[in-house]
């Protein structure tokens, strides 16, 4: 089946190409450098040039903001090429998993040597390996990426027991919600583990309970607030319910893509800050 049909998206991924980005003299030669590896796998669709050329503006989709305006002129350009610049397709970039999967399976592929596939897949601090994140073990082993630009939502997940990926994207912030649902329909289909839909047994709060949480946290960064019946939490322009698990824990539901949020209590019982997106304690405002 393929995706193509959605056009090209970007896709916020560090492929092993800070180094040559940093080494290469001039722009130029650092998109040179850094696409050299992307014809052999077969993307024949992907470019990190910035803005792209001319040839390729049929082929862009326009990003969408959340209150359904384009994006201005289109689509923004990003700097750091490696972490926000690659313009892809579902198909090619489901090429560069497959690709990956084979070298960790041993078979000869253009992408890299089956020790360097092995150590890009193997775990550490906080399930990442090198540029993914990794999850399961054995025929369940699976590592996934998700695509966060403005106007622009994508994810990967790929599984090297039997060199399978799944690739969704949307243009529009709002889309990662389309993008989990057709990936759950498609893991479903085929029977592949690990991306079954998430059930979540959220805990009841009373008004009192959910203003404890309410204020300002790490001088405005966050913000959590009730509204109406729920919380909700606003950071970086965004503001999403809080699906509360018991024991100060949440859900932060981000269209589908759920964050995990604690609330920190002091030596005197009172909410003292919050942690999420891996940062330890966002204190508390006064």
């Amino acid at each position: 089946m393929s995706l193509r049909v959605w056009r090209a998206a970007a896709f916020g991924a560090c492929m092993l190409v800070c180094v040559p980005a940093v080494a290469a003299p001039s722009q130029a030669a650092r998109i040179a450098r850094i696409e050299k590896d992307l014809g052999p796998v077969g993307m024949i669709d992907s470019t990190y040039q910035q803005p792209p050329p001319a040839t390729r503006q049929p082929q862009l989709a326009t990003g969408y903001l959340r209150t359904g305006q384009a994006v201005e002129g289109r689509y923004h350009t990003y700097p750091e090429m490696a972490a926000a610049g690659l313009w892809t397709t579902p198909t090619d970039l489901a090429k560069w998993a497959i690709a990956l999967e084979r070298a960790h399976n041993g078979e000869t592929s253009p992408l890299m040597s089956q020790a360097s596939a092995k150590t890009m897949l193997t775990p550490g601090l906080g399930h990442w390996g090198i540029g993914v994140e990794v999850e399961g073990q054995g025929d369940d082993l699976r590592f996934t990426h998700g695509g966060d630009d403005w106007g622009f939502k994508a994810n990967l997940v790929a599984w090297p027991k039997g060199e399978r990926a799944i690739v969704g994207m949307a243009n529009g912030d709002a889309g990662m919600q389309v993008v989990m649902e057709l990936m759950q329909a498609v893991a479903r289909e085929y029977g592949w583990s690990g991306w079954s839909p998430q059930i979540i047994d959220a805990v009841a709060l009373s008004p009192a309970q959910m203003s404890d949480y309410a204020g300002s946290y790490g001088k405005g960064l966050a913000k959590v607030a009730v509204d109406g019946g729920s919380l909700e939490v606003s950071y970086g322009g965004v503001t999403v319910e809080l699906i509360a698990l018991g024991g100060d824990k949440f859900l932060a539901d981000n269209d589908g893509d759920t964050i995990p949020v604690s609330f920190i209590r002091g030596s005197d019982g009172k909410v003292s800050g919050l942690s999420a997106l891996g940062v330890p304690m966002i204190p508390h405002d006064p």
